[in-house]
């Protein structure tokens, strides 16, 4: 990319600011030698060979500049030219700090250019420090979800184990003390099963109250065992404590 701009001694503020400006966004784009020398070296020299002889002398080739062979047969003399180009610090010290009102629109520029980034950072600290919090509470959530689930499970427990005749459940009560987990769809299908096999037995199916379903049957514990033994086709052990 080139910046177009020549700029010497009688150049206005207006075309330093415009060049400084365009000297910074090339930087930004990812140009580490953005100057070109041919550009800036009559705002302090008057010849480009002692420019050229100051640089070598005071800055480090590859650091703060570096050159490239341009135009491999020069009309003239039969070699090809050397393009120097510069880096924004490298501009800073060889020629803005040596001429007080060039220095001056620079320093201008530059700190617009310094607050435009410092704005940047802040703007995409606080996106991420959103984005932290929002996977904190989503974080949270789940914990919370989880723990609804935990203490969905043990009401279940606790009503299972609490009601007046200790050897008939709830379908979702003898799951959860089984550890097993069960969906409406097969809970459904269990209670059919029992429905049908306390009616041909003669078995009074009982209904109790479930925080979560409402009014739910109760089947015999024997009854409920033999159903999930054969869904779940393995031998289920109850808990000693019931």
């Amino acid at each position: 990319m080139t910046t177009k701009f020549l700029l010497n001694q009688n150049s206005s503020n207006e075309d330093l600011k415009k060049y400084f400006t365009k000297i910074f966004a090339l930087e930004k784009s990812g140009e580490e030698f953005p100057v070109d020398l041919d550009e800036v070296w009559m705002l302090v020299y008057g010849r480009k060979d002692n420019a050229i002889a100051a640089l070598k002398e005071n800055f480090i080739q590859h650091i703060d500049y570096q050159f490239f062979l341009q135009n491999q047969e020069n009309s003239r003399r039969g070699r090809p030219t050397k393009k120097y180009k510069l880096s924004v610090s490298c501009l800073e010290y060889f020629i803005a700090r040596k001429v007080r009102p060039v220095f001056q629109v620079y320093r201008n520029v530059t700190h617009a250019y310094q607050k435009e980034l410092t704005e940047k950072a802040e703007s995409s600290f606080h996106v991420d420090e959103m984005l932290e919090t929002i996977e904190m509470q989503v974080k949270l959530m789940r914990k919370h979800h989880e723990r609804i689930g935990r203490l969905e499970d043990q009401v279940t427990l606790f009503n299972a184990k609490s009601k007046t005749r200790t050897d008939q459940f709830t379908i979702a009560g003898f799951a959860s003390l089984i550890g097993k987990k069960i969906g409406r769809q097969l809970a459904s299908k269990i209670g059919k099963k029992a429905t049908a096999i306390c009616n041909r037995k003669g078995y009074p199916i009982e209904r109790v109250y479930d925080p979560r379903f409402g009014k739910v049957n109760v089947y015999p514990k024997e009854v409920l065992h033999s159903i999930f033994e054969e869904i779940f086709e393995e031998d289920i052990s109850i808990p000693v404590e019931l």
